[in-house]
């Protein structure tokens, strides 16, 4: 008894795309960050809360920030929401994203 086995077909995907070309602008850059207010965007991972803190007392060993504004984000896979960065954006003119682990 001969059976034929059905061939079954391999699709064959190529995962890499063009680059998206963007155009953007550098943001202009003040002289010193002297009374500045400093936003710090936690982004959910262990361990990003206390890179930052770490990150904003090296920065005010050498500078006089102004207020510091904390936000952090509930789920790491996903990009912040836009009420957190327009409240950052608002609030801060210099901000610093940290991932933890």
């Amino acid at each position: 008894m001969t059976t034929e086995t059905p061939v079954k077909k391999l699709k064959s995907l190529d995962p890499t795309l063009e680059p998206m070309k963007v155009e953007a602008e550098i943001a202009p850059r003040s002289e010193t960050i002297n009374g500045k207010r400093l936003g710090l965007l936690d982004n959910g991972k262990r361990n990003a809360d206390r890179l930052l803190m770490m990150v904003k007392d090296l920065i005010s060993e050498k500078h006089e920030l102004g207020d510091v504004v904390s936000a952090s984000k509930s789920d790491v896979s996903k990009p912040a929401p836009s009420e957190i960065i327009h409240s950052l954006a608002e609030r801060c003119d210099i901000a610093i994203v940290a991932v933890g682990d």
